[in-house]
């Protein structure tokens, strides 16, 4: 485990064990760089579980802009998917627009920031509770 020394909460943790490898692949992680990504389906499936990967993605991805926070991806269709599913739960969530960063587009979704992503009392990460 190593701290990330840009960010004040964030850590690599590297398993080299190959159960946990392939649980990880068993869930949906895909395999080597992370291209066409896409939400696992058990995550996908339960409420209650988005809303942890969504706090995983906003600590990792995102930035918090008050009452908002801003994710931003490099593929516009996990994106899509993602406001997809914001909408099924009820949360206000702008359709994925493309900025460019050294000449590369990426994209980005804004959406309330009024997510129980974290426990009373949490200082981690970009998505904070309210």
């Amino acid at each position: 485990m190593r701290k990330d020394k840009r960010k004040k909460n964030t850590y690599y943790l590297t398993i080299r064990n190959a159960v946990i490898f392939w649980y990880f692949v068993h869930f949906g992680l895909p395999i080597g760089k992370k291209r066409e990504l896409s939400i696992p389906r058990c995550i996908k499936s339960n409420n209650e579980l988005f809303l942890h990967y969504l706090a995983g993605l906003s600590d990792t991805d995102g930035h918090n802009y008050g009452k908002r926070i801003q994710l931003k991806q490099k593929f516009k269709k996990f994106l899509d998917e993602i406001t997809d599913k914001l909408s099924q739960i009820n949360i206000n969530c702008t359709p994925p627009k493309v900025n460019y960063t050294k000449s590369k587009p990426f994209y980005y979704i804004r959406f309330d920031n009024k997510l129980p992503l974290r426990r009373p009392g949490s200082t981690a990460g970009s998505a904070s509770a309210l």
